[in-house]
Parts: C-alpha cells; sequence; structure tokens
C-alpha cells in the first residue's frame, strides 16, 4: 500500500497541536501505515510545539534579520540576492524549518552590498567615513547572522532521528533486527 505523505503530514500537524511528542507520533502512524523510514522524515521534517515554543524569540529575530536584509537589498539593487531570500521569509514565516540551511546562500548575497559599501568608502570626510564604516558592518553581520540562525534553527526545530537495530524473536521463533527510529524532542 502506498503511503499518502500529504495525509501523513497532516495528522502529524494535527497530533502536534495536541502536544504530543514525536516519538509517541511515530509509534502511533508508523503502527497505522507501516511506513518506516517514510514515517520517520515526514515526523522529523515538522517542528514539535515544545520546540517553537522554546526557540520562538530566536525564530522571530530570524524573520526580523531576513526582512531587512530584503529591504537593504532592495536599496543596493541586489535582484538577485532578493530572489535567494524571498523563500526564505516564506519558508520562515511558514516554519518550513527543513529549508533553514539554504539562508547562508541569502546571507551570502547580503555580504556583497556590505563589501561594495566598504569599498567605497572614502577617508575625506570623518563622519561619512564612520557612517559608511557602520552600515557596511552591519550589513555583513546581519548576512552572517542569517547563515548562522538558519543552520542553528534548522537543527533545534527539526532534529535528525537515530536509527538504531533492535534484536527480535520473529514468530518463526528466529533472531532477526528491526530497525527503530528514535527522536528527540
Amino acid at each position: 500500500m502506498k503511503i499518502d505523505k500529504k495525509q501523513v503530514k497532516n495528522l502529524v500537524q494535527e497530533k502536534i497541536k495536541l502536544g504530543l511528542t514525536k516519538q509517541v507520533i511515530y509509534e502511533e502512524l508508523n503502527h497505522e501505515f507501516n511506513g518506516g523510514k517514510i514515517i520517520a522524515d515526514i515526523v522529523q521534517s515538522i517542528p514539535s510545539a515544545q520546540a517553537l515554543k522554546r526557540y520562538k524569540f530566536i525564530h522571530v529575530l530570524f524573520l526580523v534579520l531576513l526582512f531587512v536584509l530584503i529591504t537593504l537589498l532592495l536599496l543596493a539593487q541586489s535582484y538577485i540576492g532578493i530572489l535567494w531570500t524571498a523563500p526564505m521569509v516564506y519558508f520562515a514565516i511558514t516554519r518550513k524549518a527543513r529549508y533553514y540551511g539554504w539562508a547562508c546562500v541569502a546571507g551570502i548575497y547580503g555580504l556583497f552590498p556590505g563589501i561594495l559599501i566598504l569599498k567605497s568608502i572614502e577617508c575625506s570626510n570623518t563622519i561619512s567615513f564612520v557612517l559608511f564604516l557602520v552600515i557596511g558592518i552591519i550589513i555583513m553581520l546581519i548576512s552572517i547572522g542569517i547563515g548562522f540562525l538558519g543552520f542553528y534553527l534548522r537543527s533545534k526545530l527539526t532534529p535528525s532521528f537515530t536509527e538504531k537495530k533492535e534484536l527480535y524473536i520473529n514468530s518463526e521463533g528466529l533472531n532477526r533486527f528491526r530497525l527503530i527510529f528514535e527522536f528527540k524532542d
């Protein structure tokens, strides 16, 4: 029987809203659908309610930094950077944490305007020198922060499960191994 991934994903989201742990959700759905790794991948890809609550501040900071970066990229007319950053805003708003690692690409495109500003600094006026220096450094820090927070949030909101082999005795009395998936909540 083929597993309807969309149906399983909806069931996982409903059970997460009820406050169940990922391990309990996996065991229930694996018993119902007998999907093993497919079910484990779906359960792993959706952040738990506890993780969303625990990392809410960092998630909001990530979103704010993405919006600031888009504004800076608009001012710098870096449209290719906007094309990479805009989907990251969508993924962050919809909490598709498995894609947060791609924020490093948006961060890299954000580095370019910062580098250009730093390269264009002229030493003729002290105030403009300091202003361009500060703006360039802020842009670069925001870009680096986005890349870091993307990987950090991805690892915290959707931690990888572990696979273990467990010895059991089947119905014929033979020793067999079965694959067990354990989730960290």
